[in-house]
């Protein structure tokens, strides 16, 4: 899921324990704990004494690696390199439960801004752009250049507690267009297939700016190959043939990449055809 530069961001990074978020806490048998979030999408769970400790270790002013250090003074006989490795990926779940947070934010998921023009930037976003995003799609968007919502997007997409879950379970990802205000001016959001082989991204909404689109998905889509859950053989968006700026689109695809590889003859609803772009993955 993550290279080995990337975890290794994390050394110096500091946890906190959001204590506030684990409601229930009880033990079982065999040294397990049976614990809960309140994060609003996960049911009961389970952990180990180990990892209670490193939950109870994130105060506020321990870095990763000091951390490292506590559990590795307490297994001796267990490379460092594991222990590293094993405390990491207990912090990541914690935080994808939001037991954790980050003091400065989680370097793995952390980018720096992209300019695309000389008015905006893209980012990828992270926990402390949930409360905008949330905002930016509560609002009406008709009047923008491209805006475009694929069949599987829900009606609640937009509820902050999705938002989350999408953040959280690694399911999606946002990429955010600011302008020099740090002001939030569009959204393209690409989302991970469930396929077991060769899984797939799809581009399951955007708003944009028409004179940036190609620039800001020639810049999300190797960022999106880079910190997907999974690793994506290629990225799709099925266009309805109704859609509004179907030849707009469609163009600006093209020009970024994409290539019109399917036509699918009345399989939306009311019998209305669709097409397939796809953007191919290099290995």
């Amino acid at each position: 899921m993550y290279s080995i530069s990337k975890i290794n961001s994390l050394k110096s990074a500091v946890p906190i324990f959001l204590k506030d978020n684990l409601v229930y806490l009880r033990k079982e048998k065999k040294d397990f704990l049976s614990f809960y979030s309140n994060c609003g999408y996960t049911n009961e769970l389970i952990m180990n004494n180990t990892s209670l400790m490193i939950l109870k270790l994130c105060d506020s002013v321990r870095t990763v690696d000091h951390i490292v250090e506590h559990i590795y003074s307490m297994y001796p006989t267990v490379s460092r390199e594991k222990i590293f490795n094993d405390v990491c990926q207990t912090l990541l779940n914690f935080e994808k439960i939001q037991l954790i947070e980050w003091k400065e934010g989680n370097p793995i998921m952390m980018y720096d801004p992209i300019t695309v023009s000389e008015k905006y930037n893209l980012q990828v976003a992270s926990e402390i752009d949930i409360r905008d995003i949330f905002h930016f799609l509560s609002i009406d968007h008709s009047n923008s250049d491209i805006v475009f919502w694929g069949q599987s997007v829900p009606s609640n997409f937009n509820k902050e507690i999705n938002i989350r879950y999408h953040l959280f379970s690694r399911k999606g990802d946002y990429f955010l267009i600011k302008n020099y205000e740090q002001k939030i001016c569009g959204i393209i959001f690409i989302a991970v297939g469930n396929q077991i082989r060769n899984p797939v991204g799809y581009i399951e909404f955007c708003i944009c700016p028409k004179e940036i689109f190609t620039a800001c998905l020639k810049q999300a889509i190797p960022i999106f190959k880079d910190i997907a859950i999974k690793p994506v053989s290629k990225i799709e968006i099925v266009i309805p043939s109704d859609f509004k700026e179907y030849d707009l689109i469609r163009q600006e695809l093209l020009l970024t990449g994409f290539n019109q590889e399917a036509v699918l003859r009345g399989e939306i609803a009311s019998g209305i055809d669709a097409s397939i772009f796809s953007y191919f993955l290099e290995e």
